[in-house]
């Protein structure tokens, strides 16, 4: 899901993962300390503070509001890389997790 974030006029990629065996483990699992984890998925993940700069192409991980002249290009890039990064991404935490420890290479990003 995108959230938008009035005070900086930007928006944030926030996924979330239910099921398989990874949310399977995760919801008989009661650690010692607070579960930072969104809404009690099996995983999750938000794009604020990207170092990988995957989603925004910088350090703080949101893309400003495009304008009317921006926007196509925008809505390209997202769109790529959900499709090339972070839905693979999300799908792998439910259908194959131990794949959840190895990060893509650039070249696969891209």
């Amino acid at each position: 899901m995108f959230e938008h974030l009035a005070c900086v006029d930007a928006y944030v990629l926030v996924g979330l993962a239910y099921g398989g065996a990874l949310f399977d483990c995760a919801s008989h699992y009661t650690p010692p300390y607070k579960n930072n984890l969104f809404g009690g998925a099996g995983f999750s993940f938000a794009t604020s503070g990207d170092r990988g700069k995957i989603f925004s192409g910088d350090f703080g991980g949101t893309i400003k509001t495009p304008g009317s002249v921006s926007l196509r290009s925008v809505c390209d890039h997202v769109g790529s890389v959900l499709e090339d990064f972070y839905i693979p991404m999300v799908l792998g935490s439910v259908r194959d997790p131990e794949k959840l420890n190895r990060r893509p290479s650039e070249a696969e990003i891209l």
